[in-house]
């Protein structure tokens, strides 16, 4: 359905065309931000973590009138909002930080609304607080959560601390990456972030009388288009859509049950690719549950949905792949459940797969028992199956067998302890899942828990 624009357009359209002096800025909403450049050793304000910020938009909203704000460039450039305005062209702003794999998942569609739009609409991104740091809590969960598409792509930075490191994290991103729409960086405080809503990708469509007339807390993702957003705003509706005509594949682990320990999480996982040449917007859909009345799942992408959340979407650029999965969560007593799974094409309802995905949880292990990670220890972990892990423990252990179980106590590898401290393991050929790395030396037993997505 067509959105409506704010009357102050229609009337701002008329004047315009007896006033020809248009040298004042458009008015907005109260002043936020900078008044002068930063310098690189300001300090980074202290950043709100989780519950103070969340990932669903808390605004503005559609229909709403924004803040005024300057921000700069990363050669030092201003740009200021109603400076912007003033040339009667929407302007959509895009919330982005390099370790939000999200938004680099979207970096196709985001340079191509410069190539769709050309001259008739204004994109920047705005670099806001890194979404998933290293070391440092996610402003998101409010505990460290790097993400396994992160460590994959070895984008593994600390929460900055000064100005001219958020710069630096920006300059490393270009070099990497291919952004072809201007950032703006947030300043020291994050006034920028907190006033439009504090989502890690968050878009927003503004008209010209400084009016949001689309909000999106994921830019493109959930069923929104941005595409039909602007096509419908500049009247052009039919011209220059942007559309997800491609087809895709998935592949799921094949697993009869997916086993796990009582009050544990057990996770199912699908790997969706897209098999086309053109972008493919998939349904991930729960259909159907018969899970234990302590139980709960929840469908998780780039991020896990609340339990009441039945269906979620994926945008998948050509040859791109992403896992999602189904997580059953469990209560202490040993158990069994299923549910129903759909992945379908948005656009084209032939190209779907259809699961069921059985779990069943046990009580703990021996080795569980005797977990101790005090004297050996894993990195990545979790793992990513594709890659290797590095298992680091004290020389003296040098020589004794190591052993991996799973978590119903089924050794799936053995092996010799190198004699410097650190052994590479691959782990390529162990389904995913949760196990248990076990050394006995010195008439003591080693053990530490090993989950693989």
């Amino acid at each position: 359905m067509k959105k409506l624009l704010p009357a102050s357009f229609i009337v701002f359209s008329f004047l315009i065309c007896i006033n020809t002096d248009i040298s004042a800025q458009v008015p907005l909403d109260t002043f936020i931000g900078l008044t002068s450049q930063p310098a690189d050793d300001d300090a980074i304000c202290d950043i709100p973590t989780y519950p103070d910020v969340d990932s669903d938009l808390e605004g503005p909203y559609e229909g709403a009138l924004v803040h005024d704000f300057k921000l700069y460039t990363m050669d030092g450039d201003s740009v200021q909002l109603s400076g912007l305005l003033n040339d009667r062209k929407p302007v959509v702003l895009i919330s982005c930080s390099y370790t939000c794999y999200v938004y680099r998942h979207k970096l196709n569609q985001i340079n191509t609304l410069l190539t769709t739009y050309g001259d008739a609409i204004h994109v920047y991104l705005v670099y806001t607080v890194e979404a998933h740091p290293i070391i440092d809590v996610s402003p998101y969960f409010g505990y460290e959560n790097v993400g396994d598409d992160n460590y994959e792509d070895g984008v593994l930075y600390r929460q900055p601390t000064t100005y001219g490191e958020r710069k630096e994290i920006i300059t490393e991103m270009l070099a990497n990456e291919t952004v072809d729409v201007p950032i703006l960086i947030d300043g020291p405080c994050n006034d920028w972030w907190q006033a439009y809503g504090t989502v890690p990708n968050g878009a927003f469509l503004i008209d010209p009388d400084g009016y949001i007339y689309d909000a999106q807390n994921w830019f493109n993702k959930d069923g929104e288009d941005m595409y039909a957003s602007i096509d419908a705003l500049l009247d052009i509706v039919g011209e220059g859509t942007f559309e997800a005509n491609g087809t895709f594949t998935a592949e799921e682990e094949g697993e009869v049950i997916y086993y796990g320990t009582v009050d544990n999480v057990i996770a199912a996982h699908i790997t969706l690719t897209n098999s086309s040449a053109d972008d493919v917007l998939i349904d991930f859909m729960r259909t159907g549950e018969s899970v234990p009345a302590g139980w709960y799942t929840s469908l998780c992408t780039d991020l896990c949905y609340s339990p009441s959340i039945d269906s979620t979407t994926v945008y998948l650029t050509p040859g791109q792949s992403e896992e999602v999965r189904l997580d059953f969560f469990t209560d202490l007593t040993p158990a069994s459940g299923s549910v129903n799974i759909i992945c379908k094409n948005h656009n084209d309802p032939t190209n779907m797969y259809g699961y069921t995905f059985n779990a069943e949880s046990i009580e703990g292990t021996a080795i569980e028992s005797n977990y101790n990670t005090e004297s050996i220890q894993l990195s990545p972990n979790p793992a990513n199956k594709n890659n290797s892990i590095t298992l680091s423990y004290p020389t003296h252990l040098s020589g004794n067998t190591f052993k991996i179980y799973s978590v119903v106590g089924t050794e799936v590898m053995e092996n010799i302890l190198e004699g410097n401290g650190k052994m590479l393991i691959d782990i390529l050929s162990i389904p995913t899942g949760t196990y248990f790395i076990s050394v006995t030396g010195n008439d003591e037993i080693f053990s530490n828990k090993l989950i693989i997505n």
